[in-house]
């Protein structure tokens, strides 16, 4: 969190297992679990507000974690983190610079590069049979739609205010979209049609 630390619960018992800190580093971003695989450990990495990832694996035949490896990979915030389970791979976004890149995996090369309008704090993508579709949680106001690969921006779903918070967005049900807020409400949006279907009421911002 916010305080540079990582505590790991016990959730049948609610005890504190293990408490890791990296103030050093500053704010965790992004945090993901690596899960157990052939010729792997598990564990989980997380990313930093100084652009570092850090890996910790599982003690055998204990429940802590120990420190594995650390890069310092983006120039800014990590901002979210992915890990392949078929290949192996880990991938990042962060470095604050507003642009979507798309990489093949075999042979890992950069297919395209694009500018966005604005920094994105969260993202989701979903494909239907005639179009593929990025939405984008800015730090401006509201949620941003855009097709793939052109990037064109197809529409704002604007919240009404100045976003200052990140908050998660995601595509359900075929053609809806879901987003939380800053003012105690999850939208549920006609990706189609961009009509507002429902707001869920929230007790504080999401």
């Amino acid at each position: 969190g916010d305080n540079a630390d990582i505590v790991i619960w016990d959730i049948l018992t609610g005890e504190k297992v293990q408490v890791i800190s990296c103030a050093f580093h500053g704010p965790i971003g992004a945090l993901i679990w690596i899960p157990e695989m052939p010729d792997l450990v598990p564990g989980f990495a997380f990313g930093c507000a100084d652009g570092s990832i850090h890996v910790y694996q599982r003690v055998k035949l204990s429940s802590n974690y120990q420190y594995l490896t650390q890069e310092l990979v983006h120039d800014g915030p990590i901002l979210d983190l992915k890990f392949d389970t078929q290949f192996g791979r880990l991938a990042s976004v962060g470095g604050g610079f507003p642009q979507v890149e798309c990489y093949s995996i075999e042979p890992w090369a950069l297919k395209w590069s694009k500018q966005l309008r604005t920094h994105m704090c969260n993202y989701s993508a979903y494909s239907d049979l005639s179009e593929n579709y990025l939405a984008v949680t800015n730090l401006h106001d509201g949620v941003d739609l855009y097709s793939v690969p052109n990037m064109q921006l197809i529409k704002t779903y604007s919240h009404g205010n100045a976003n200052t918070a990140i908050f998660k967005v995601s595509f359900v049900n075929k053609g809806w979209l879901v987003s939380g807020g800053q003012d105690g409400f999850a939208r549920m949006y006609d990706v189609r049609s961009g009509q507002l279907v429902q707001k869920l009421e929230h007790d504080s911002g999401m």
